[in-house]
């Protein structure tokens, strides 16, 4: 103990002479009392640090260096083993009686092992059995409470603490949070899911009730004169909690408001009111002594942080205090309503151990907030309430978000976080011009999961293909000038539309998912551009027509900027023609335009098209590559999303691994997280909640198929999953799909995979690849051999579609159907000619006009078989 006295003497003022000339002071201590002898080491410390502290960073850094090279540990700086001082905790740490400790395992045994209970010290055991019992009588109006950690508590506490708390089962969904905030004391109606809010922060003063949070018992704030201690005075520490509160109100919606009054009424259970006391009201007092539980702080609606006031922990102020920032940081994210998440991995401040690798709130940290409260340009949601971008000229841009690399760092993002949610931006532009806006999906695929077991595992979460963005260009009087969603999830969108001077406005929006979406913003103002035209179907084209009628198609022409030369058309081939036929659309009004293709016979199986030509664009097609292909007939369609068994049959040597159907477990070991059509369920090889290691192993697993009738050919389509992230897949394993036109009697291999970390999807065209059968089977076979792998594969959103033709007359003279073909089908075809009736085509190009009459008198004298 004297050594650590000469080590603070030394350093308050042996500085020029050198730390190293300390010599340890061998004098015998004399015999104080518990209660002075703390008190007079607790005033060292606190002489040493201020002292310590008030030296600038070059000589800090100095003495460090100098303690390390000579073996001196400063008291002050000491880590979770440091002898405890504080006469509470050293009361409470006394061993239990059996009566004591009987009496709390009992209120606490239903979710606390009891072997690792009796390996808890005293302190914690007496804490856990007291917070169940302030659990179990709904003490502080039952707001739930959590504490955090400092690095290397036992996993065993953080857990048992944890269960008490929640219960041993949580089902939290995909982000760890509780409620979020209603009416604070700036804002007393409150705000929904996604909008913001406004919370006022206070500090009581030293002495003011704190009630038991945590099992610790009753005590009084003592944050002012324990934080004074450490930084010699109170604008210092003070600066640090406000910079933490400013940081939150810049990754979210919320607004953080400094309450300089406070009524010093007892904490928890008094809400804010304005100039009265805060809504987050800030102290400390002796928890469990060093190390351990570092602080707690109460979900909404109460948002009290406590810390523990004597914890040495806090004493080590190096990165600016990163240990007390990321201390408050953690505890205000309970405050918001966040919860713990795992795995423990040091890249997200939710985890329930403090870690000075990151300074501050994280990415996931960061979504989590936003879904809660919204972006930091909320409330936007509407053009009332539009982010004003300011004014912009020819030759103007900005940036709203950052193009950083997409890892647990990134937090300069905006969102849309959830599905009503949309972001409106308002520009006000000095002359006419064009509007060029560019969203950008941000995130990258990471674990994150509730805190359970030793909170090392959680499931892959994608947040980069989360929703599937759009964008839009409006102007003045908010209607859509140009309006883009023309990518997939996780891909950027780019709008490009004139607008006039004046006000515009861009807006982000997003699908259906009720989750939330990362996103930066790109915004250029450039000369005005002429925009070409465009078409395209309206609705899904079909790529299965029936024979015998025609088939109506429907386009959308939009002229943009552009003049149309000609009419829209409708370009088709039947397989054997020479050249396409061309078929003008018509109609027009709202930029609809329709035709019709003409009565197909079976094995024609055409390909088609929408074209139109501009002065501008020239001649654009729908699609734009290659055309559509169609084959006659009618289908019979089998879709299997795994969440029923249609009648697979697994069969293999594998010892591990076999086919089952059930829900993704996402152990991070080559499995997928999900399935691949978002039914739930998939056929994957081997699930076993929390098991990584169910992969296959020791052979091959096969799961094979009912049998299908493909006698007039057919498709079979499927999602599917093949990952090996240990090893490269050698010949002796595989994941390979095999067809059968016998009812299995023999297979011949369709497909062979390789490895990937996303679901794939994949067409077997049947008839052409193998020919037609009444007996057709598949089967999904995946092999382990040695050396062996982690290999895990899946099969999921499965689709058998047959069909068939069949004509009811192939006799295009026979127009009244009656199967001879006789002068009466001359008075048929007039009636079919007036009415504009299908079998007036008689020259299959779609339409019916007086050439018709010509190709029917050919088709009479040519007859019918």
């Amino acid at each position: 103990m004297h050594t650590a006295k000469k080590a603070a003497i030394v350093l308050a003022v042996g500085l020029a002479t050198g730390i190293a000339n300390a010599e340890p002071d061998t004098t015998p201590v004399s015999p104080d009392s518990i209660c002075c002898n703390s008190m007079h080491d607790q005033m060292v410390r606190m002489i040493e640090a201020q002292t310590f502290f008030a030296l600038p960073e070059s000589h800090r850094e100095r003495i460090l260096k100098r303690c390390e090279l000579e073996g001196i540990e400063l008291s002050f700086m000491t880590g979770g083993e440091a002898e405890e001082t504080n006469p509470n905790i050293i009361e409470r740490s006394v061993p239990l009686s059996e009566e004591e400790y009987a009496e709390a395992y009992e209120a606490v045994k239903d979710v606390v092992d009891e072997g690792d209970f009796k390996s808890f010290k005293p302190i914690h055991q007496r804490m856990l059995g007291g917070f169940a019992r302030l659990i179990e009588e709904n003490a502080n109006d039952g707001v739930p409470v959590m504490p955090c950690f400092a690095p290397g508590t036992d996993q065993a506490l953080i857990n048992a603490f944890e269960d008490v708390m929640f219960g041993v089962d949580q089902d939290l969904g995909r982000f760890q949070q509780t409620t979020r905030w209603g009416g604070t004391a700036l804002n007393p109606g409150g705000a929904a899911q996604g909008d913001p809010t406004i919370l006022t922060y206070s500090f009581p003063d030293d002495g003011t009730t704190i009630p038991n949070g945590v099992g610790e018992g009753q005590g009084p704030n003592g944050l002012n004169a324990f934080m004074d201690g450490i930084y010699g005075n109170r604008a210092t520490w003070r600066a640090l909690y406000d910079q933490i509160f400013a940081r939150w109100g810049e990754l979210s919606g919320n607004t953080y408001i400094l309450e300089t009054n406070d009524d010093n009424s007892t904490f928890f259970n008094n809400p804010g009111v304005a100039g009265v006391r805060g809504d987050l009201r800030m102290g400390g007092k002796p928890i469990d002594g060093n190390s351990g539980i570092l602080a707690y702080n109460f979900f909404p609606q109460n948002g009290d942080m406590v810390v523990d006031s004597p914890d040495s922990f806090y004493n080590n102020t190096t990165g600016q205090s990163l240990r007390l920032r990321n201390v408050l940081a953690h505890e205000h994210g309970h405050g918001m309503g966040q919860l713990h998440v795992c795995p423990t991995s040091q890249t997200k401040l939710m985890e329930p151990f403090i870690s000075v690798a990151y300074d501050g709130p994280q990415f996931d940290d960061t979504l989590n907030a936003q879904r809660h409260y919204g972006d930091p340009q909320e409330p936007n949601d509407n053009i009332g309430e539009a982010t004003d971008l300011g004014s912009f000229n020819i030759g103007q841009s900005i940036q709203l978000g950052s193009t950083g690399a997409n890892n647990s760092g990134l937090t300069d993002v905006l969102s849309i976080d959830d599905n009503s949610d949309s972001d409106y931006f308002l520009l006000n532009l000095n002359s006419n011009g064009s509007i060029t806006a560019t969203v950008t999906p941000r995130g990258f695929t990471y674990l994150d999961g509730p805190q359970v077991g030793n909170c090392d595992s959680g499931s892959n979460y994608n947040a980069l293909n989360q929703k599937d963005l759009g964008i839009q260009v409006l102007d003045s009087a908010g209607t859509v000038i140009q309006s883009v969603n023309d990518n997939g999830l996780g891909q950027a969108e780019t709008v490009v539309a004139n607008a006039s001077s004046g006000a515009a406005y861009v807006r982000v929006f997003g699908g259906n998912e009720n989750t939330i979406q990362s996103y930066t913003l790109n915004i250029s103002v450039d000369q005005g551009v002429q925009l070409p035209l465009s078409i395209e179907f309206i609705g899904t084209p079909p790529s299965l027509i029936e024979p015998d009628q025609t088939t109506l198609i429907t386009a959308l022409l939009e002229l943009n900027d552009d003049s149309l030369i000609g009419s829209p058309e409708l370009v088709f081939q039947r397989a054997g023609d020479a050249s396409p036929t061309t078929v003008s659309l018509t109609g027009g009004a709202g930029g609809v335009y329709t035709g019709n293709l003409p009565a197909f016979d079976c094995g024609d199986d055409p390909t088609y098209f929408v074209q139109a030509e501009g002065t501008i664009a020239g001649v654009v097609t729908d699609p734009d590559g290659a055309p559509i292909q169609a084959a006659i007939g009618t289908g019979t369609s089998v879709v299997d999303n795994s969440e029923t068994d249609i009648g697979w049959t697994v069969t293999g040597s594998a010892t591990e691994g076999q086919w089952t159907r059930g829900f993704p477990q996402g152990n991070d070991r080559s499995d997928p997280a999900v399935d691949a059509d978002g039914s739930g369920q998939a056929w994957l090889t081997g699930i076993e909640a929390g098991d990584p290691n169910s992969d296959v192993d020791g052979g091959d697993t096969i799961m094979t198929s009912p049998a299908f009738d493909f006698s007039s050919g057919g498709t079979i389509s499927y999602s599917y999953w093949m990952n090996d992230e240990t090893n490269t897949i050698g010949a002796e394993d595989y994941f390979r799909v095999e067809i059968s036109t016998n009812n299995g009697g023999s297979w011949s291999i369709a497909r062979t995979y390789t490895t990937a970390t996303v679901w794939r999807s994949d067409t077997i065209d049947v008839g052409s690849e193998f020919g037609n059968s009444n007996a057709v089977r598949i089967r999904f076979a995946a092999a382990d051999n040695d050396p062996g792998d982690v290999l895990e594969c899946g099969v999921d959103a499965v689709e058998f579609e047959s069909f068939e033709c069949e004509q009811t007359n192939d006799c295009l003279a026979d127009v009244n159907g009656d199967g001879a073909v006789t002068p009466t089908d001359f008075t048929a075809w007039v009636n079919a000619f007036n009415n504009n009736l299908p079998e007036c085509d008689q020259n299959g190009d779609g339409m019916c006009t007086p050439t018709d009459f010509t190709a029917w008198v050919n088709n009479f004298n040519a007859g019918c078989p």
